[in-house]
């Protein structure tokens, strides 16, 4: 049964106009800064689905958690590996967005709450860096991913959900489940940690985040900790294959290759694998 739990402190509104800087502008008027709502359940088949099966009553800012998912997803479609009790399974609505160019908002979505985990995990003493576009590693492995899907009306979003899947407490053995590197906190540690705080956390710095967000201080932010500038690497997406280095971030967030003959490429989505 889902219960819905308020923290406490009131919406607090931050003026009348937004203030701007070389960076552009901070945030749109309809977002403020207050502590997130969350809805949390046992068992859910996934809390991105969730979310968007009772979009019109979840307010803004509201996060839904789990302790298990049954059929739980990540990019791509890939399955979300999503044992009970160990971790946070959590996807936050958004109806108020950044001004930020339409182009840049599943990026900007993406990266904020990616720097959010980063934040939140950062103060137990574990030191993530980011794989473009949606993952945060520890040592090279996964600790946590990103799926930000949105919805548009005209040019402009509507509503947007933000899931994140977080490896707190899984074990060596559940680890070993899952087809790619991975790992959890509770092994970076060396210790169990508190799901409900962590996710507590997240929330929080993720709202704080698109209140404050200025695109360019975000993209200087993802650049210092992102992996992969200047490796050779091997982009797979709708439009196909792309092989090339990787150079930075554009100003929307895209990706930027240059392939062998020294054509640039800006990518806005798909598998990133380093090469060599």
């Amino acid at each position: 049964m889902a219960t819905a739990h308020r923290t406490g402190r009131e919406p607090v509104q931050t003026g009348t106009s937004s203030p701007t800087s070389p960076d552009g502008p901070a945030s749109s008027l309809a977002l403020s800064s207050f502590s997130p709502r969350f809805i949390r359940l046992d068992e859910v088949d996934s809390t991105n689905a969730y979310a968007a099966r009772h979009l019109p009553e979840i307010p803004h800012g509201t996060f839904v958690t789990a302790a298990a998912q049954t059929a739980g997803r990540g990019r791509l479609d890939r399955r979300w590996h999503s044992p009970p009790g160990g971790n946070v399974y959590m996807s936050g609505v958004v109806k108020a967005f950044p001004l930020v160019p339409s182009a840049a908002l599943p990026g900007e979505l993406t990266l904020s709450m990616a720097l959010a985990v980063c934040d939140a995990i950062e103060r137990e003493g574990i030191a993530p860096s980011l794989k473009w576009p949606n993952d945060v590693l520890v040592d090279g492995r996964k600790v946590a991913g990103i799926l930000a899907q949105a919805t548009y009306e005209g040019p402009r979003a509507a509503v947007a959900i933000v899931g994140v899947g977080i490896n707190v407490n899984m074990t060596a053995a559940e680890l070993a489940a899952i087809d790619r590197p991975a790992t959890s906190l509770s092994v970076c540690v060396g210790r169990s940690l508190d799901v409900a705080a962590i996710a507590q956390d997240v929330a929080a710095r993720f709202l704080d985040r698109l209140v404050a967000t200025r695109l360019g201080a975000l993209r200087r932010e993802v650049l210092a900790k992102m992996t992969g500038i200047g490796d050779p690497i091997k982009v797979v997406g709708p439009q196909g294959m792309l092989l090339g280095t990787a150079v930075g971030l554009a100003e929307d967030l895209r990706l930027q290759v240059r392939d062998d003959r020294g054509c640039m490429h800006w990518v806005s989505g798909g598998d990133v694998c380093v090469m060599g």
